[in-house]
């Protein structure tokens, strides 16, 4: 089990969204809030992602992994999927997991308002297929 945690408020990607105009078309890219927290979740991970190799860890994990994450919010706002997913990104983009495809479950994962302190609790174990 891969246990983390990831301190300061969780932000979704579409919270905010913004819109641009690139090669003539139009994108969606996520708000500023989002990026912000992303670019501190990379640096986070990064170094925990450092320690748990330093620790044995063999990382990235490339078999199907079991999420549950606590996500200590701000303020009550924003929907448990979408914090999911962002979370998701990141994991992938530190190559703690190597694709969030690989992600199976969540269960567990929860929403919770700490305004004094924000942050993300992490577990990740493999997923074990039941026989049926």
């Amino acid at each position: 089990m891969l246990s983390l945690t990831i301190h300061g408020a969780p932000r979704t990607k579409k919270n905010s969204s913004r819109f641009i105009v690139a090669g003539g078309r139009r994108r969606i890219i996520p708000s500023k809030a989002h990026e912000q927290w992303f670019r501190g979740a990379m640096q986070e991970l990064l170094l925990l992602r450092a320690q748990a190799v330093q620790g044995g860890a063999s990382l990235p994990l490339d078999c199907p992994v079991c999420v549950k994450a606590t996500f200590y919010r701000d303020r009550n706002s924003g929907d448990l999927l979408n914090y999911e997913q962002a979370l998701a990104d990141a994991l992938e983009a530190s190559w703690i997991i190597e694709d969030d495809k690989l992600i199976v479950s969540w269960d567990g994962s929860r929403l919770e308002v700490d305004a004094s302190r924000p942050r993300i609790e992490v577990e990740i174990v493999r997923y074990e297929r039941r026989a049926s």
